[in-house]
């Protein structure tokens, strides 16, 4: 695995650029991934061509075998840890390897397959090789194939057997994306020149965010303008618009305004320090600005911490009850202590009589003369008829009695 580390914020770009997109949703993280975007598409080409420089091997099989993961630190600022892993890169990948596909030889020989005495042709040997500037080895042993899957690649037999007894082979790789980018020296020159892309790539994202989401800097409508030849000091623009001349084929970039109007450049050959507002190089007007920021952002942390209600913001404005309502007669502008009478309940205190939960108060009556009130029990003490009785709607009975 080979790593380029890359320096895209030291810790006082940090600090600025955190203020600069305080009021942008995660607007530092996200400026700084979307920089990073182009400069590790940057540094994928640079690493191409590094490779190409001693390697015979095209950029679509170095990509294609490349794999590239990016980690972030927040140490002293930002850096961004780019690695390059990946397997070996087939032999039959790199320039000069031969033949270009599965050949054979003309005449049949007798050949093992398949763990028999057959006769066949031979795959024809095969060469290859990985630097610049020397010739293709031979391979006498070794040969192109095509497997069952489609994919062709230099093989030799090993020595060994397969389970339906043909000669096991193996494919002959090269070095990997990683090996191959060489010294410390080369990884080194690559960190240089992505942190470079990375940091002017930050400026241009910094500038975006401010212009998208409504900030301080001129907004510019999404969409390419185009015309006939270059744009001038009258063309409508915006900081950061760009404008295609069609007849020349060329991209221009606005970098700002000055006292004749906007100002257009090739975009290839436009900078950060080219960037401008309100006639000032863009520096220097965000310079002004972050200070204006950090002022602002101490008011705003002030009236936010006020709690006298500056604004004189009333109940019914923000949907919620005024403090003179009241409840059951009860205000609402201190705690309330319900009773129970309040909310039509009885006191702990009290003690329910028959009447209360709508039960008899006498179950018996006793004596010789029937009782006025039908619902009672009536014990009869009449000698000879008495007893238990009950009234049964028409006269008093006796209360039936079961033996067993």
């Amino acid at each position: 695995m080979s790593t380029v580390q890359v320096q895209v914020l030291d810790q006082g770009r940090l600090a600025r650029v955190e203020k600069l997109l305080a009021g942008v949703p995660n607007g530092v993280q996200r400026a700084m991934k979307a920089a990073m975007v182009r400069a590790v598409s940057h540094l994928r080409a640079n690493t191409v061509k590094a490779i190409q420089q001693r390697y015979d091997i095209s950029a679509g099989n170095i990509r294609a075998n490349e794999n590239v993961t990016v980690r972030y630190t927040y140490q002293d600022g930002v850096q961004a840890f780019v690695y390059f892993h990946g397997g070996k890169i087939p032999l039959f990948r790199y320039g000069g390897a031969s033949p270009g596909a599965p050949a054979y030889f003309d005449e049949r020989v007798p050949m093992m397959i398949h763990g028999q005495w057959r006769m066949g042709r031979p795959g024809l040997p095969a060469h290859g090789h990985q630097l610049k500037g020397t010739t293709p080895a031979l391979f006498e042993h070794a040969f192109v194939a095509r497997m069952g899957s489609g994919h062709v690649g230099i093989f030799e037999r090993n020595g060994g057997g397969t389970r339906t007894g043909g000669d096991s082979i193996s494919e002959i790789m090269g070095g990997t994306v990683a090996g191959m980018l060489g010294s410390k020296e080369v990884e080194d020159r690559l960190s240089e020149e992505t942190g470079k892309v990375a940091q002017e790539r930050l400026e241009h994202e910094v500038l975006r965010f401010l212009n998208g989401w409504g900030g301080y800097l001129n907004r510019h409508k999404t969409g390419q303008a185009q015309g006939h030849g270059p744009p001038g000091p009258a063309t409508p623009g915006g900081a950061g618009g760009h404008y295609f001349d069609i007849d020349n084929g060329m991209d221009y970039l606005c970098t700002g305004r000055d006292e004749n109007g906007w100002v257009w450049r090739l975009s290839g050959a436009v900078d950060a320090s080219d960037m401008m507002y309100g006639g000032r190089p863009l520096d220097e007007a965000l310079g002004g600005l972050e200070d204006n920021l950090g002022s602002m952002g101490q008011r705003l942390s002030t009236h936010v911490a006020d709690k006298r209600n500056p604004h004189g913001v009333t109940a019914s404005q923000v949907g919620a009850v005024p403090a003179t309502r009241k409840v059951n007669g009860k205000a609402l502008n201190v705690d309330i202590t319900l009773t129970a009478a309040d909310v039509g309940a009885r006191p702990s205190t009290w003690t329910p009589t028959a009447a209360d939960v709508g039960a008899m108060a006498q179950v018996f009556h006793a004596g010789a003369a029937a009782p006025s009130n039908t619902k009672l029990l009536w014990i009869d003490t009449t000698a000879g008829t008495g007893g238990l009785k009950y009234y049964n709607g028409s006269k008093w009975v006796h209360v039936p009695v079961a033996y067993t």
